[in-house]
């Protein structure tokens, strides 16, 4: 969508451009400059538009359009507001500005010599003005036909930092005699277009209504000066409404004239091209996927002759990769020639490279072709990369797609970089191969990126630091961070979230406060980075946090109907799946292996065999929750199994909470030991029945919400609303581990 921004100088100004918006949301810039963010839709075209009120003077439009660029990198670029008027002109005019002298440049001796400065609109604009001027359809704009219809000029005008209120003054004399052309004066033009100037990929323009003449300025006998400012101020916003619709009209035309020049020859060619690049990129497919298998059976067997026999297979099969990337680059380089011979229009179908991921994609790490749903979701925090956030966190307990998401978003935003995936980078904290102090990462990174990292470097954080920032500010990154958990350290008495290594935060800290920025991270964490959150309580716009929770019913029946299992209406085998999507919660990791534990031998896809042999499994879950609705709300002796029935769940989903609890018991004994005994509830309970449980460890008070606080930051524990009661409890398959630990908790006789 195209994006504008308006900048103002007065109240009575804001007020006469924000009615042409729709959807008007505030937003607040680090800085501190409040603005709003809407919508314009004309002539079939959807704008988004950012509007700001910036206050009077040159000098401070100078800044603020600097800001407001930064902060929105819009297309357009308006000023709007009032001014007076020097000559030609009648109060309720509108004056579009092909320039603006910055009057008061000079040098002054004996006498004031003039060194004219000037400001220029954008040639495109200043001509579209001169089309709207004649037509006149603009007056359509304003809420009530004016008593006298106010005419538009492109012209010249003035800017100062004087409010010129007589026709005797010194000022006056002085721009009727050294800007003579220059038909109003006003105060922040100048600066504005000055900021302007040095984006020339972003359109700007002045846009004044005619509030007072230079004569009689503060004569009030005929219509008060409030009178005379709103409609000026009406005037001059409709005018400029009537340029920004009436943009993108031009632009089609241009389109479809440009479209018809396309050369037969060339779209031939392209044809060809895009054909066999679809049968390249079909074979890379199918080898990335057997890659990517043979390198999941090399992580899990055990056997030394077949894990040779893998390996052997794996170099293989990356050789083969190599080629065909090679071959497909030929291709694309051909391609990207052909397409540049072509117009540059978005009209034109995409050609298969961007429709999907390229070539040079990475092998993720968890996403693939069996994703399913949270669409609603992919297209919020899609939208808010597009946007200006610079800092994703994905949070919630291991398996619950995090790192699934990231890369999903990244697919979903690959146009965003460009469609180059050299620009998107992972660094997963679990490879515990690779070092993950700051000072590393930031000079791998660099390397990565091209940057020549001296030996000095390595050993001065700050300079990597500035290099590193400079680098994602001026390029346009999107870096994934995976498993942050395991840079993150506390103590019992300040929490479990901050980094192990300041220089992560004093990173972050930068790179939220840096006045713009090109790139984004996506963090996945298990744990909430607390430290985050303090150092950007003034950069709220720039960094989000999504919590992340199972999948709706609807997504866990998509998953199992995309491993190819019967889910069709009313049969059996729909029922027993539902049911075990039910137990788990919609846990992503634990029914894609349950999927396809079904799919293959000894089940061959038959669910209900599936079912007799492990349905007592999610049978014993479902009758604990039917007691505890009926007022039995304990089970300490519930033997629920969820994550090590099979050795598929054993191997996948047991392995991965017991880390979790293991570093939680390692890292926060009371919350360990909290999360061990409420395990015992089927359901959720109020506050103060999980806090009593460390009175008889003889914790006080502050510590017992010390130990809650470490579960919510580590997402272990789900705080839900019942019958207007805040309740906590714990997801199935915490549970299951929680009843388990206890027991070891019991028969350990752990003590304070």
């Amino acid at each position: 969508m195209p994006r504008a921004v308006i900048l103002t100088a007065l109240p009575v100004e804001y007020l006469a451009v924000r009615p042409h918006l729709t959807n008007l949301q505030e937003e607040m810039h680090p800085q501190g400059t409040i603005y709003e963010r809407g919508k314009f839709i004309a002539n079939g075209q959807a704008w988004e538009v950012g509007i700001a009120e910036v206050g009077a003077g040159n000098a401070g439009a100078a800044v603020e359009a600097e800001r407001a660029i930064a902060y929105f990198k819009p297309d357009i670029l308006f000023f709007v507001g009032i001014a007076g008027g020097i000559k030609d002109v009648a109060i309720g005019d509108v004056v579009a500005a092909t320039k603006v002298y910055g009057y008061e440049s000079g040098k002054v001796g004996e006498q004031f010599f003039t060194r004219p400065a000037l400001g220029q609109s954008t040639y495109a604009l200043v001509q579209r003005a001169k089309s709207e001027a004649r037509k006149g359809e603009w007056l359509q704009r304003l809420p009530d036909s004016p008593v006298s219809q106010p005419r538009v000029f492109v012209a010249s005008i003035a800017a100062g930092e004087k409010v010129v209120a007589s026709k005797q003054s010194d000022i006056f004399q002085f721009l009727r005699t050294s800007y003579n052309d220059a038909i109003a004066v006003e105060m922040e033009g100048f600066g504005f277009l000055s900021a302007a100037f040095a984006y020339p990929n972003i359109q700007a323009i002045v846009i004044r209504g005619i509030s007072d003449l230079i004569a009689g300025k503060n004569d009030d006998s005929v219509e008060p000066e409030q009178i005379r400012q709103e409609r000026a101020a009406r005037h001059a916003s409709a005018f400029a409404f009537e340029i920004l619709a009436k943009l993108e009209m031009a632009s089609q035309s241009l389109r479809e004239s440009q479209e018809i020049k396309i050369s037969a020859t060339n779209l031939q060619k392209r044809r060809r091209l895009e054909q066999r690049q679809e049968a390249l990129q079909a074979e890379w497919n199918l080898r990335s996927e057997k890659l990517k298998q043979l390198r999941q059976a090399l992580v899990i067997e055990s056997g030394i002759s077949v894990k040779f026999q893998l390996e052997q297979q794996i170099q293989e099969e990356d050789k083969q990769l190599k080629q065909l990337e090679d071959e497909l680059n030929s291709v694309e380089q051909a391609l990207h020639s052909v397409n540049e011979s072509l117009p540059k229009t978005e009209d034109i179908d995409p050609t298969p490279a961007n429709r999907r991921i390229q070539s040079n994609s990475p092998n993720f790490f968890a996403y693939d072709d069996a994703w399913v749903g949270r669409d609603r979701l992919i297209r919020e925090l899609s939208d808010r990369i597009r946007r200006h956030c610079r800092l994703l966190i994905l949070v919630g307990i291991t398996g619950i797609g995090k790192t699934a998401l990231g890369e999903r978003l990244a697919v979903e935003v690959a146009d965003w970089f460009d469609n180059d995936w050299s620009h998107y980078h992972q660094e997963n904290f679990d490879d515990e191969q690779q070092t993950s102090d700051f000072a590393s990462v930031a000079a791998r990174w660099l390397e990565n990126w091209g940057e020549l990292i001296t030996p000095e470097d390595r050993k001065d954080p700050q300079r990597l630091l500035n290099r590193l920032i400079r680098h994602l500010r001026e390029h346009r990154y999107l870096v994934q961070m995976d498993s942050l958990e395991n840079i993150l350290q506390g103590n019992e008495d300040e929490g479990w979230n901050d980094f192990k290594d300041e220089w992560w935060l004093k990173f972050f800290d930068s790179y939220l406060k840096a006045e713009s920025c090109e790139s984004c991270f996506i963090l996945t964490s298990q744990d909430l980075p607390g430290q985050i959150e303090e150092v950007g309580t003034r950069s709220q716009n720039f960094w989000y946090c999504q919590p992340l929770s199972g999948l709706e019913k609807p997504e866990q029946i998509a998953l199992f109907e995309k491993t190819e299992l019967d889910v069709s209406f009313n049969s059996t085998s729909r029922t027993y799946l539902e049911r075990i999507g039910s137990a788990y919660e919609g846990h992503p990791l634990a029914l894609r292996i349950i999927a396809g534990e079904i799919k293959n031998k000894p089940f061959e896809g038959n669910v209900s065999a599936y079912w007799n042999n492990y349905g007592s499994e999610v049978e014993e879950v479902e009758k604990a929750i039917a007691e505890a609705q009926e007022g039995n709300s304990v089970g300490a002796d519930d033997k629920w199994q969820l994550d090590r029935f099979t050795k598929m769940l054993r191997r996948n989903v047991r392995s991965r909470l017991n880390k979790t609890f293991k570093r939680l018991q390692k890292d926060a004994k009371w919350a360990y030991i909290m999360l061990c005994e409420t395990s015992v509830y089927r359901c959720a309970v109020t506050k103060d029945f999980w806090l009593s449980h460390l009175e008889d460890w003889d914790r006080n008070e502050d510590e017992q919400k010390a130990a809650l606080d470490a579960l919510r930051d580590r997402y272990l524990v789900e705080e839900v609303v019942e019958s207007d009661l805040s309740l906590l409890r714990q997801h199935n398959l915490i549970r299951g581990v929680s009843l388990e630990h206890l027991k070891k908790l019991d028969e350990a006789g752990i003590s304070t």
